[in-house]
């Protein structure tokens, strides 16, 4: 069995309290106590864990990062980022995933302030709901720093880092428009998201600032799983007339929509045009000519992670908000091929 602190104070013969103030390096201990106890410790080869040491000054090293879906390789990118700069800063991360699920968020912060971690990032589940203010005044009464990532939250008083959604797909959209392009779809994502509602805007700001007017029944939302894009695609597909484009708002809705337009052998763009929101990998790695809007999610984690040691130095410091711009990569699944030509 591992030793613990009670080991090296029954062996010592002096409090848990007094070894915790040994291993912490407290001036408030005999110099001959001091000596019995690190006589004890090494003798029971005892190693005091980084949380250990920190529970008895109420701060450990350990920085906590919730995100909502472990598997999404944005969120993967999210927390190399982070990690990244917490390794430089001899920060330890706490790693949680919420499955996009309220109550898990809610556990987790309990879990959190157990830990007596120094501070948070979070991307926040899908389901929030703008009427639950119990939930939300939680992360106020943490009393820790938090940055949010990628996702905002009613209420929100804290830092955090997020792109610019309404520009992103805006370019997206103009793009296809200057092709010739006007009946475009767009995959929406869950509407419960300010983000969600952020890019239809985009896409919506697209058509107006050209005098031409959208189709309502073009705008889909469900949520961001590549399995609602799959089956949200088939749909389309069925209408008498195909649409000219559709635009995929985030990685997984891409690779469900592509998913589908394959299975029915339609090729991009001949057949349909295509844009997709985010960078996917294996989309480089099979060299395909998909158009896609990057965002380099990596240096958003880095970004969060250098804003939460800002917040930890100066905590006087005002709330932060930084927007990232995402750049369009248009490869030429963005064309407009005239049918019958």
């Amino acid at each position: 069995m591992p030793v613990t602190i009670h080991d090296i104070a029954h062996k010592a013969n002096v409090s848990h309290t007094t070894v915790s103030r040994v291993i912490n390096n407290s001036k408030n201990v005999k110099e001959s106590t001091r000596q019995r106890v690190e006589e004890a410790i090494n003798e029971l080869n005892f190693t005091p864990s980084a949380y250990a040491r920190g529970l008895s000054k109420s701060e450990t090293n350990i920085i906590g990062l919730v995100v909502p879906e472990i598997r999404n390789p944005f969120f993967e990118d999210i927390i190399q980022g982070v990690t990244e700069i917490a390794d430089k800063n001899d920060l330890n991360v706490l790693l949680y995933n919420t499955d996009e699920k309220v109550e898990k968020e809610k556990k987790v912060l309990r879990i959190v302030q157990e830990h007596r971690i120094r501070g948070l990032i979070i991307t926040p589940a899908a389901e929030q709901e703008e009427s639950n203010r119990e939930h939300f005044d939680a992360f106020h009464k943490m009393q820790i720093p938090i940055v949010f990532v990628d996702r905002n939250i009613a209420y929100n008083k804290f830092d955090g880092i997020y792109f610019d959604d309404t520009k992103a797909i805006f370019d997206a959209t103009i793009l296809l428009l200057n092709e010739g392009h006007r009946d475009i779809v767009i995959l929406g994502g869950n509407k419960k998201l300010k983000l969600a509602i952020n890019r239809v805007n985009g896409y919506k700001l697209a058509y107006q600032s050209m005098h031409l007017q959208y189709n309502e029944k073009n705008i889909f939302f469900d949520d961001f799983t590549q399995e609602s894009a799959y089956t949200t695609t088939n749909t389309i597909l069925k209408r008498e007339k195909l649409p000219s484009a559709i635009i995929a708002n985030n990685n997984m809705l891409t690779l469900g929509c592509l998913k589908a337009l394959f299975e029915k052998d339609l090729k991009i763009p001949e057949d349909i045009a295509f844009i997709g929101y985010d960078k996917i990998e294996l989309l480089d790695i099979l060299k395909s000519n998909i158009s896609v809007v990057e965002k380099d999610v990596i240096q958003m984690g880095r970004n969060a992670m250098e804003l939460l040691l800002e917040r930890l130095n100066y905590e006087r410091m005002r709330t932060r908000s930084i927007i990232m711009t995402a750049k369009l990569n248009a490869k030429g699944s963005e064309k407009y091929i005239q049918k019958g030509l």
